[in-house]
């Protein structure tokens, strides 16, 4: 996972002692939503330097997945007498479904019930975190599918993250610019599991890594 590559970079970066701590499931669930009592009664005791939120966005809204598209199921085709054909026919039309725009920001507005939990628990994680005068960094993980500039459906689920982290104070990056264009299936654990392999985890881990850096983050408090 990224928070472990993002110990090894700053291992391998900082001359000083690094400790990384993956706090997503200590916090008794694995949204934005909750962390932030998890947090407030525990995390805060670590003393952290900064603490980096990855969210993805079905943090907005759990009909949001993995896929951006519908999967094509395998049919049989004149009668099912060929598998090698109706692997074919399943492919042409998969290519066919994963080419069509979608706007996917549709589903989502103000009163979106996981998106109303969400903006109350970052609200809630910033101000504890400021409290105790520890930093607060929002990155915005992208779906990893459609990832081609004109096909990519999420963007206004982005944008609706950005402009409410920016409304409140709370640092944020999006890291949609950096995934842009690549081939979605190198990026994939396998073609039936869209999240992110050893690659994408080093990427987020890279990016963040630099981000944290040039804000002048990791440095002594």
């Amino acid at each position: 996972p990224w928070p472990q590559r993002l110990d090894a970079e700053l291992r391998a970066r900082l001359d000083r002692p690094v400790e990384v701590i993956n706090a997503g499931f200590a916090a008794g669930g694995h949204t934005a939503a909750v962390y932030h009592a998890w947090v407030h009664d525990n995390g805060i005791h670590f003393e952290p330097d900064v603490v980096v939120l990855g969210l993805c966005l079905n943090d907005v809204h759990p009909g949001i997945g993995m896929l951006t598209y519908p999967a094509v199921q395998l049919e049989p085709v004149m009668g099912g007498f060929s598998l090698m054909l109706d692997r074919i026919v399943q492919v042409v039309k998969q290519r066919r479904v994963r080419a069509m725009k979608r706007d996917l920001g549709k589903l989502v507005d103000d009163q979106t019930p996981t998106w109303v939990a969400t903006r109350n628990g970052l609200r809630a994680l910033r101000d504890r975190l400021e409290a105790a005068d520890i930093p607060l960094v929002v990155f915005v993980f992208p779906m990893l599918s459609q990832l081609e500039p004109e096909l990519y459906p999420l963007r206004a689920v982005h944008r609706r993250v950005v402009e409410f982290c920016e409304r409140e104070g709370i640092r944020c990056v999006d890291l949609l610019p950096v995934f842009l264009g690549r081939d979605e299936e190198e990026l994939w654990v396998h073609s039936s599991d869209q999240h992110a392999n050893h690659l994408g985890h080093a990427i987020q881990a890279e990016q963040i890594q630099a981000w944290l850096q040039q804000q002048g983050l990791l440095g002594p408090r």
